[in-house]
């Protein structure tokens, strides 16, 4: 059967080569990424420019995550020992507020948990012994699995391990956004280069007529 890109041909209402190929391009890295608004036919210093444009704002903002990373840390590392100490007390009163919220829903899940597998005991369906144990058994397993992977809060750490948790996660952060960003121009260099490869060759083959 044909497709968006075949029809044209298999219909005979467009069968220039060059443009089967301009139109099937679309269904191949990295050209199946680009915006529909970019016109893979336009000149190849336009068509550059067009997916530079497109892709400019991801950049940025990753160059700007990162800016925020480099500026958090700075200023963690330039906070006073008396600063550091009232954002960590802070955090462990809001720490025991979780805690405190945690163990209550802990406790709401467990009555219910314990509710349900006293009302699944008492169920007895009109089969062999052997298969009602099985589905009561499995079905009391799916249960405590579920009610298992519940999230629990970890206990604060004391005031200096935490001090050194910040500075790793903030450096990590940095090391995360710098890679995040490094990644996003060499995709769109890489992507660059390609477009003009191709293109480059298509024209070759097969000019556009004037």
């Amino acid at each position: 059967m044909p497709n968006y890109y075949t029809q044209p041909v298999y219909d005979g209402t467009d069968t220039n080569t060059r443009n089967y190929i301009l139109r099937s391009l679309r269904n191949f890295t990295p050209f199946a990424f680009f915006p529909e608004s970019i016109d893979l036919d336009d000149p190849i210093t336009e068509v550059q420019a067009a997916l530079r444009e497109a892709r400019q704002p991801g950049i940025d903002r990753k160059r700007a995550r990162l800016a925020e990373a480099e500026e958090s840390l700075a200023k963690f590392q330039a906070a006073s020992p008396d600063e550091r100490r009232a954002i960590y007390e802070e955090q462990e009163v809001s720490m025991a507020d979780d805690l405190q919220e945690s163990a209550r829903r802990a406790e709401e899940i467990n009555a219910r948990l314990a509710a349900v597998e006293a009302d699944l005991s008492k169920w007895t369906p009109p089969i062999d012994a052997p298969m009602v144990f099985r589905i009561r058994g499995g079905m009391g397993r799916m249960l405590r699995d579920s009610f298992a992977s519940s999230p629990k809060i970890p206990p604060q750490e004391d005031f200096e391990t935490w001090v050194a948790n910040c500075e790793d996660d903030l450096k990590s952060d940095i090391l995360f956004s710098r890679a995040g960003l490094a990644s996003a121009e060499a995709s769109l260099n890489e992507d660059l280069m390609i477009t003009r490869k191709v293109l480059a060759s298509i024209n070759e083959a097969f000019p556009k007529p004037e």
